[in-house]
């Protein structure tokens, strides 16, 4: 059980698991100095703000799942293998024709390729094993929960005692404790029903 208040020391992997398993409305934020610090703070939206922030989480389920049919149609179609770096280099073609993703940040819809590869390792990684494999599925609504950006100042940013978001705005947090150490990437996570309010963020050094 993680606490608010408290610093945890984890392993990168475990931070990964932990940006999909918590179900509290926070902002998460881990810091990198000599090893990696977990911080969550909660998370403010005003109703507008809540709106967008659900608007550009079903926009990243639609070009999830639209990326996963690129990848299956291709295989079971062609016999090919459409890659990471294939549809991330796709990333601004899809953008601009897309009217729903066009005020969507670049760094938002390559984080949702980099999702999907992770869950297709996940895959190959079970299958090699042995395991049971569970290929990764077509998300359907109010089930894709997170988004993220790849670089403090390139989408979002501290400002002050709120967290800046692109095309969200400045979102208010909670500060609980200091920040210390340099933030470098950050991921939404829509709250679970049972908690108020619309989601927390998690950021990485």
């Amino acid at each position: 059980m993680f606490h608010v208040g408290k610093v945890y020391r984890i392993s990168l992997a475990h931070l990964f698991a932990l940006c999909y398993t918590c179900k509290r409305n926070r902002i998460r934020i881990a810091l990198s100095t000599m090893q990696r610090k977990a911080f969550l703070y909660r998370l403010y939206p005003s109703r507008a703000q809540a709106r967008r922030l659900a608007a550009i989480l079903e926009t990243c389920r639609f070009f999830s799942n639209d990326c996963l049919a690129e990848r299956k149609t291709a295989y079971q179609e062609r016999g090919e293998t459409v890659g990471t770096y294939d549809q991330l280099r796709r990333v601004k073609e899809r953008k601009a024709i897309n009217p729903w993703a066009k005020d969507v940040h670049s760094h938002v819809l390559q984080t949702v390729v980099q999702d999907l590869a992770k869950a297709f390792a996940a895959f190959f990684r079970r299958v090699k094993a042995g395991q049971t494999p569970g290929y990764p599925r077509v998300k359907g609504r109010n089930r894709w929960r997170s988004f993220g950006f790849k670089a403090h100042g390139n989408g979002f940013r501290v400002d002050g005692r709120r967290v800046k978001l692109s095309g969200i705005g400045r979102v208010a947090v909670r500060w609980h404790r200091p920040i210390k150490g340099q933030i470098k990437t950050l991921r939404h996570q829509r709250a679970h029903p049972s908690c108020a309010g619309s989601g927390h963020v998690a950021c990485r050094a």
